[in-house]
């Protein structure tokens, strides 16, 4: 179970929705009341159809946005390389366990982020 894992059930305020079409409806049911989507992409397609309900009824906002510009996203990454920000990844499969790794998106098993490595033995010698 998601809560279960995460320790504590508590909606989140802000959700980053960038798939689009496919997860748009579930991003908007799971913010919390008086929440905001932030759309950053449509990966997925770019037209949503959702219970407008969610919005007035739990006063619910929806926010577009580019997500970065160029000199945005180099102060992010100089605030990686700082670590004053410290991105996680809970999976990491071998290329050979790509399969096994599609089925545990599929299924539910990942919570957070799952990433295959590509030309690589271990992390950090990928191309």
């Amino acid at each position: 179970d998601f809560f279960m894992t995460l320790g504590k059930k508590e909606l989140p305020k802000v959700v980053i929705e960038h798939s689009g079409q496919a997860t748009f409806p579930t991003s908007l049911q799971i913010c919390d009341r008086s929440g905001m989507v932030v759309i950053v992409g449509g990966t997925s397609g770019y037209n949503c159809d959702f219970d407008v309900r969610h919005l007035w009824m739990h006063q619910k906002r929806i926010q577009g946005s580019h997500y970065a510009n160029i000199r945005e996203c180099q102060e992010f990454l100089q605030l990686v390389e700082q670590r004053r920000v410290v991105p996680t990844l809970n999976t990491l499969y071998r290329f050979e366990e790509t399969p096994r790794a599609h089925q545990a998106l599929l299924s539910g098993e990942v919570v957070g982020n799952a990433a295959v490595l590509v030309k690589a033995e271990r992390p950090g010698l990928g191309v």
